[in-house]
């Protein structure tokens, strides 16, 4: 489908229900202290429209995190680099290694189909087939980020779900409560259970398959991630969990069964206004409309109007990252190939989300990843810090908590 959209007039600053919901944005002085080790801005700032390009604030639209705790406490550069709970890079540990989906045993070959997403659409049946994001180009990205340490490919053991006790397999497919992961001489049980929405046969618990990762980590790593194409569920109550980390014991599981494309439809995802795309002003002038008008958050899936209000004195940030960002966003052909593409990106954002919270720092950089899901969407802010806790034991609470902004390699806050 062709773009109905433009984006010609972008929104660097906050929405119009920013202000209804609470939010008050960091003034200049403050966004340019917060990025510097030592907490405190130059003396004097120059330039008002430089700082709206540099520093993009949060567009704090109805349902955004910030629109229901707009006093949540940003994190510095300062304090960032304070915090204790960090693993060091030493050289005997700094390798992060990357485990990739596992196989599955023809013997539950039933598991394969739970990774599809159960649709009554026949279109989005047909696009169900989309290519899954292959672990050469996570391995690929995250070497990219990470210029300094080693990313490897875990070789060995060899990773596959298989039955767990020897009638399992001849079970109802409908019945199964648990599946192994065999990790070389050993196996793992895994918890399986129906989604609650319905949109997968089953999901496997996240907590079952970090025990998993405990178990194979090389002791020369620094962190290690286990793909899974699988939805996973953490408590009970969720209805899925994207992924988690365990700072502490190194290691960190992400899954890309909800960042399937195939799945925008059904979830009223408007890919048009994707970021860096959701800063088009016409865009976001429609959403807060929309959500006014229906006396509840809206959903994204609402056409862009071109009845937008006027913003006669907004600057020109024709030249500025962000419109280059905007440009390179819609030159990219609507293809199958292009599908692809957009799910192994959509995935490396949310294993940038996770990995990185175990790998290197906690630093993330990526869009709107979703945490954790219990009965409600929750979109997180565009960048954020994901502070580690020590150890499994405490990680209820501390390991979602989300602190602030700083823009990964760069160490520049974007989010304040």
């Amino acid at each position: 489908m062709a773009p109905t959209c433009a984006h010609e007039q972008l929104c660097l600053g906050p929405s119009t229900h920013a202000q209804r919901a609470g939010y008050a944005r960091q003034t200049p002085q403050q966004l340019i202290a917060a990025t510097r080790p030592s907490g405190r801005a130059f003396k004097s700032t120059e330039g008002g429209n430089t700082e709206s390009c540099t520093f993009p604030s949060p567009l704090v639209l109805p349902g955004d995190d910030l629109s229901w705790d707009p006093k949540y406490d940003p994190q510095n550069l300062k304090s960032w680099l304070k915090e204790k709970d960090r693993n060091p890079v030493t050289d005997e540990r700094k390798t992060i290694y990357v485990a990739p989906v596992p196989s599955v045993d023809a013997r539950v070959r039933y598991v394969k189909e739970w990774v599809q997403p159960m649709l009554s659409d026949d279109t989005a049946k047909k696009k169900a087939s989309i290519a899954r994001p292959n672990v050469a180009d996570v391995v690929e990205y995250l070497t990219a980020f990470y210029t300094n340490l080693p990313v490897k490919l875990l070789s060995k053991p060899k990773l596959q779900f298989t039955s767990w006790g020897d009638d399992q397999a001849t079970k109802k497919r409908a019945k199964v409560s648990y599946v192994a992961l065999s990790i070389g001489s050993e196996a793992v049980r895994i918890r399986a259970r129906p989604s609650n929405d319905s949109i997968f046969a089953r999901q496997l618990n996240l907590e079952d398959i970090l025990d998993a990762a405990m178990a194979i980590l090389p002791s020369d790593a620094y962190a290690l991630l286990l793909l899974v194409d699988h939805d996973l569920y953490e408590e009970e109550d969720n209805d899925f969990c994207c992924g988690r980390a365990y700072g502490g014991s190194r290691v960190a599981a992400v899954s890309s069964a909800r960042y399937n494309p195939v799945l925008d439809t059904a979830q009223q995802v408007e890919r048009e206004h994707a970021w860096p795309a959701s800063h088009c002003q016409k865009y976001v002038d429609t959403y807060v409309k929309n959500a006014n008008d229906s006396g509840a958050p809206a959903r994204k899936k609402e056409k862009t109007s071109m009845q937008t209000e006027e913003h006669k004195d907004t600057p020109d940030f024709s030249s500025s990252a962000m419109q280059a960002a905007v440009r390179a966003f819609t030159s990219v052909p609507n293809t199958s190939q292009s599908e692809a593409a957009f799910y192994g990106l959509l995935d490396c954002a949310e294993r940038h989300h996770t990995s990185l919270a175990t790998a290197l720092a906690w630093i993330i950089a990526s869009s709107t990843p979703v945490v954790c899901i219990s009965g409600t969407e929750r979109r997180r802010p565009a960048a954020a810090i994901l502070v580690p806790c020590r150890s499994r034991q405490d990680a209820d609470g501390n390991s979602c908590r989300l602190d602030g902004a700083i823009q990964g390699a760069a160490g520049v806050l974007r989010t304040l």
